[in-house]
């Protein structure tokens, strides 16, 4: 049976996928208690994009094997993926009970489980577990990445900023490292270091052109910068992606507003801000402290808004 097995799992490495899947079928014939052969037959399916089928796959292998803690943290990622938080937490809390002691996958995968739940305290506690361990860089930026998700969902935003510095320094390939320059380049903004965060802005936009919060980003560095004809094509470009996005209409009228002859654009754009943003913003307050309309504050039209 174990060449039998062998053969499936080549062909599927092949991309044989149809042939594959046949044998699966002809094995389970004979050998529906096999765990092995469940397990393998659920990656096929994944491959395959036949996620239900996989789960039911990993499903019986651990039914066959309570232990089997691969199984159990590709049923749990399933889960993950299908929204099913407290299932997904169940399977990883399951394959961190089976794993050898020194194994960081299934602590991360908690973690991200944990997180989707809400509970930031305890995805952390997981984080630190899995960082407790002989863990790789490649798993040392999964963890960290998911250290610094908790630190924005619960707005310390200091702590976030340290920890997707360190991202760019170990995992500047990471797939989402345009997230970890977008996080880095706003906090500094933020700070009032708009020079420091136009070069970091600039590459999370080219590594993902279509990222709106970063091209918002960039149009507000411009205009702290006091570019302001070359915010307005990145905030339009957010406004079309976001048409009743209060705060890319606000912004492009104060790129409009530091800009000569464009006083119309700016009062425009200002009363639709003003006409959509929230009740509990107060937006009125914040536009007589913003810089960006210390040039029109005395004209009527601003002292009637």
């Amino acid at each position: 049976m174990s060449v039998d097995l062998n053969k499936a799992i080549a062909l599927k490495n092949e991309g044989k996928f149809e042939a594959s899947y046949a044998m699966y079928e002809e094995l389970l014939k004979d050998h529906d208690n096999d765990d092995k052969v469940w397990y393998n037959k659920g990656i096929l399916c994944t491959a395959m994009g036949n996620t239900d089928e996989a789960r039911e796959c990993y499903q019986k292998a651990v039914d066959i094997k309570p232990d089997y803690f691969k199984a159990w943290n590709n049923l749990g990622t399933i889960h993950l993926k299908d929204n099913n938080y407290d299932d997904a937490a169940e399977c990883f809390q399951n394959a961190i009970d089976s794993a050898p002691e020194d194994d960081p996958i299934g602590w991360i995968n908690l973690g991200t489980a944990l997180l989707k739940l809400g509970e930031y305290g305890e995805a952390l506690d997981s984080v630190d577990n899995a960082m407790g361990l002989n863990i790789n860089t490649a798993l040392e930026a999964e963890a960290l990445y998911l250290k610094a998700q908790v630190f924005v969902a619960t707005n310390q935003t200091a702590a976030a900023h340290e920890a997707f510095k360190h991202l760019l320094e170990i995992a500047p390939n990471h797939s989402n490292a345009y997230e970890f320059y977008y996080f880095v380049a706003t906090y500094l903004d933020n700070s009032g270091h708009s020079g420091k965060a136009l070069p970091l802005i600039k590459q999370s936009i080219e590594l993902n052109p279509n990222h709106i919060p970063a091209l918002q980003t960039l149009g507000c560095v411009l205009i702290h910068l006091k570019q302001h004809a070359d915010a307005i094509p990145y905030l339009l470009k957010v406004q079309q992606a976001k048409p009743g996005n209060w705060e890319a209409i606000y912004n492009l009228a104060c790129a409009y507003a530091g800009l000569d002859n464009e006083e119309t654009n700016a009062k425009n754009y200002l009363k639709k801000a003003l006409e959509l943003v929230p009740l509990q913003i107060n937006l009125k307050e914040h536009i007589k402290n913003d810089p960006d309309w210390d040039a029109h504050k005395n004209k009527n039209w601003f002292k009637e808004l």
